[in-house]
Parts: C-alpha cells; structure tokens; sequence
C-alpha cells in the first residue's frame, strides 16, 4: 500500500511538471537568441527558402544559408509552419515532444527495473536545468537525443526486424548526427560499445556484418548532406575547424546547478554498491548503463 502510494505521489508530480511545461512554454527561460535563429531557418524552409535564416545582419553569412547544424531540425520544425503562423509556442512545444519521447526510451530501456524505480530516475532527470530549459525553449537538443536514444531501443529491444534492423538503427544515428554534430561528442561512444555488445552477445563474423550495416546507413545520409551543403569533406572539416574554438575544449567542473542532481546520483549509487550488490553488479549488463557512464564523461570532458 505505502509503495503503491508514493507511485501515486511520483505520477502526480510529474503530471504537474508537465502540465507546467506545456502551461508556460510561451515564458522563455532564457533569453537566448538561437530559439530565434533557428526558428528564422524553419520558418524560412517552410516557405521554399532552403536553410536561410533573416533575423541577423547579412555580414555573418552573404548568402544567408545555415549548413552548420544539419537540415533535420528545421525540416521537422518546418511542419508546423505549413499550418500556422511562427510563434514562441509552436517552435517550443516540439522540443518539449521530443524531451518526454527521450524520457519514454530511458524508461524502456530500463527494462529489468520497476515502475517506483523508473519514476525516481524520471524525476532526477527532470531536475537537471539543461534538460528542463532546452525541453522549454526552441532548440535542438532534445530532438537529437530522442532520435539517437530511439536508435539504441530499436536496436536492444526490436527482437522481430534483425535483418533490417542495422539499417534502420544507423539511419536513425545519422539523423541524430544531422539535427546537430555535436551529438556525436556524446552519443559517438555507441560507436564503441555496439561493435564490444555485438561481440559478446555473437560471434567475430556476425558482429563485424552488423556493424558494418550500422556504419553504411550511419555515413550515406551524412555524405550526401556534406557533398551538398559543403562541396567536399575538406570544406566541412574546415568549416567545424574555425567554430571549435567557441564550441569544444578544456574540462570545466560541472555547473553549480547541476550539483544537486549529481549529488543524487552518488548517492544512489553508494547506496546501490552497498545494499542493492548484486542487483548494482547486474544493472551493468543493461546496456544502457555502461553507455550512460561512458556519456556522460563524454560531455564532461568534451564539452566546454
């Protein structure tokens, strides 16, 4: 009864940040000038315009065209503007979408766990600030962590498709990979511990075969994006090399409103190591917990 209760308490409170989600999308919680930038693009390819963004001097870019962080956001964000006009709300619910899709896979990739359990790691993730704010504001990030997380789901947990599920899994990374590059900081580890689980779970031949499939459907649709945005791959490795700088490099501490939330997760964690052994010791053969570990090192040492 007592646990059936706190279910009930958990559900509620996040039923309620939801609803305040949706409530107050119009409330930008930071006034930040990509929501606009990317919203210019979307609303611009929507009316024939390719990736031409209007909202800035014409000194930044000549010909006004945005290649730098792929088409997929703005082909998907472009969708509503074919029915209505651009507002703050309409360009902010699709990442608030996309943020509870990513929480969905989270929860089912966590297969082995219980519904209590399930609604904790829910609520931890919907006190980290960068997730809540870019679930609540109209960038890219929660769109490309729902396509590289749907990516890992259908390849752990589609048991039906083995056959064209590589295909499907590599072009689903790749579409992560075209919403923004910088995706690839943090989800580029899959490209590590798929080819490691495969070869656990079968033999050297079919895991070099699958992974082989998962790299063909993962390179052609960014090729083809490279080769037509860029003209070549020298120019788009020129192209990241001159924004690099502003973007990537040096390992700072984590940002003080994080700490809670990190807090949490030692704590939980000490106490899984020492009440919960052997349940700690099998959570690892969840695949989604040693990439979890491996990305979020990733972004702590890759992400400035």
């Amino acid at each position: 009864m007592e646990n059936k209760t706190q279910i009930i308490l958990i559900i509620g409170i996040i039923l309620v940040l939801v609803t305040l989600s949706i409530f107050t999308l119009p409330i930008s919680p930071l006034p930040w000038f990509d929501e606009v930038f990317f919203s210019s693009i979307a609303y611009n390819f929507a009316g024939g315009n390719a990736f031409e963004f209007t909202v800035a001097p014409p000194y930044l870019l000549e010909d006004r065209q945005e290649y730098t962080y792929g088409p997929v956001y703005f082909i998907i964000a472009a969708i509503p503007y074919l029915l209505f006009d651009s507002s703050e709300w309409l360009i902010r619910i699709i990442s608030l979408l996309f943020g509870i899709f990513g929480i969905l896979m989270i929860s089912k990739l966590l297969k082995g766990n219980s519904i209590k359990v399930k609604l904790i790691l829910t609520l931890l993730i919907l006190s980290d600030i960068i997730f809540t704010s870019n679930s609540h504001g109209g960038r890219m990030d929660t769109m490309a962590i729902a396509f590289w997380l749907g990516g890992l789901f259908i390849f752990f947990e589609a048991k039906n498709m083995e056959k064209t599920k590589p295909w499907l899994v590599g072009f689903l990374f790749a579409l992560g990979y075209l919403i923004t590059p910088r995706s690839f900081m943090i989800y580029g580890n899959i490209a590590i511990i798929i080819p490691i689980y495969l070869l656990i779970k079968s033999n050297l031949k079919s895991a070099f075969i699958t992974s082989l499939k998962l790299a063909t459907s993962f390179v052609i649709p960014v090729a083809i994006w490279i080769v037509w945005a860029f003209g070549s791959f020298k120019e788009y490795q020129l192209h990241y090399a001159q924004l690099s700088s502003g973007y990537i490099g040096g390992t700072p501490p984590p940002p003080v409103f994080q700490w809670p939330l990190i807090f949490c997760v030692c704590a939980l964690l000490l106490y899984g190591l020492i009440a919960k052994r052997e349940k700690f010791i099998q959570s690892f053969g969840e695949p989604i917990v040693p990439f979890s570990i491996v990305s979020i090192i990733s972004f702590y040492f890759l992400v400035f």
